[in-house]
């Protein structure tokens, strides 16, 4: 008899939803393999099939948290509008998610950030990632004669 198949992105994203509860529930403390296994009711093993490492469980949590930020950005930058509103709007909205998901549920919130300073390295990706959209906006901004005797770099550097 052949295998049953797995949908393996709805089953990784059960598994991000049992990660998420158990950082609401346990704040930032290392979630071990063999922990998030028992809780999905699988052994290690097969959830090896879902992601490669424990490293691929953060990123993937990482990805999910930092996806509305990142759809945001994508937003602002496509938007018709002067560089300087395109600015304004990076920032508001942003802060206005972070404020929503604050309110929604402080101790999660806390706990990513938690993790995020536990993890650098793999949130690292996402800073330099809207690094990257704001200097877009810089350089249109630039275009419209503003920072003028100043790199990107060194804008974005100032901004941020």
């Amino acid at each position: 008899m052949a295998r049953p198949q797995t949908d393996i992105d709805a089953t990784k994203q059960e598994l991000l939803d049992i990660v998420e509860a158990m950082v609401a529930k346990r704040g930032a403390v290392e979630i071990t393999v063999n922990e998030l296994a028992a809780e999905a009711g699988m052994s290690p093993s097969n959830l090896y099939r879902f992601f490669e490492n424990k490293e691929a469980i953060l990123e993937a949590a990482a990805e999910r948290w930092f996806a509305p930020k990142i759809a945001i950005m994508e937003e602002v930058v496509a938007l018709p509008l002067p560089a300087h509103e395109k600015l304004y709007q990076f920032f508001v909205r942003r802060y206005r998610l972070s404020c929503q998901q604050l309110a929604a549920d402080p101790q999660l919130f806390q706990s990513y950030m938690e993790l995020g300073a536990q993890h650098f390295e793999v949130v690292r990706g996402y800073v330099d990632l809207g690094d990257h959209y704001l200097a877009i906006i810089v350089a249109e901004a630039m275009e419209q004669g503003f920072f003028t005797d100043l790199t990107i770099d060194e804008t974005v550097s100032l901004i941020n």
